[in-house]
């Protein structure tokens, strides 16, 4: 199955059993699209949204209110690592969580880009499988649909 967007350089495939969360946006100033594998209630959200100028909030500023929100939200939510990737040709500020939702322990990869015209996040969260301080790969069923994200 395939998601495009209408107004964006963007293309989303995916295959059974994921499926679109119900809510998305797809307009000229905001596209946001999920999807869902309701056998382990893993999930990829991607968000392309109008960014605030970098002389208003600076990378550093930004990355810090997001890691405050992310683990302040909940007592058993920690931050296990924060880096940069190359992802779909583009540098990228990485962070993963372990965070505590009401499924569960979850591990959350958040994949952001600024540019202060335009966010592109990619967010993406499936259950702990941790092995004491060791993080495994991403999973075999989220890396392919990394792998065929279109961004462009």
């Amino acid at each position: 199955m395939v998601w495009k967007s209408n107004h964006c350089k963007f293309r989303l495939e995916y295959d059974s059993p994921w499926e679109i969360i119900d809510y998305f946006s797809d307009n000229r100033d905001k596209i946001m699209v999920g999807i869902v594998d309701k056998t382990d209630n893993a999930s990829l959200i991607v968000k392309i949204v109008p960014d605030v100028s970098k002389s208003q909030v600076s990378d550093e500023q930004y990355y810090e209110a997001l890691k405050k929100q992310m683990v302040e939200s909940n007592p058993g939510n920690q931050l296990l690592f924060e880096g940069e990737l190359g992802f779909k040709d583009q540098k990228f500020k990485r962070f993963i969580f372990l965070m505590n939702i009401k499924y569960g322990n979850f591990v959350s990869n958040d994949y952001i880009h600024r540019d202060g015209d335009k966010l592109t996040s990619v967010q993406f969260s499936y259950p702990n499988n941790l092995i004491g301080d060791y993080i495994p790969p991403v999973p075999d069923k989220i890396q392919k649909i990394l792998n065929d994200i279109q961004i462009w």
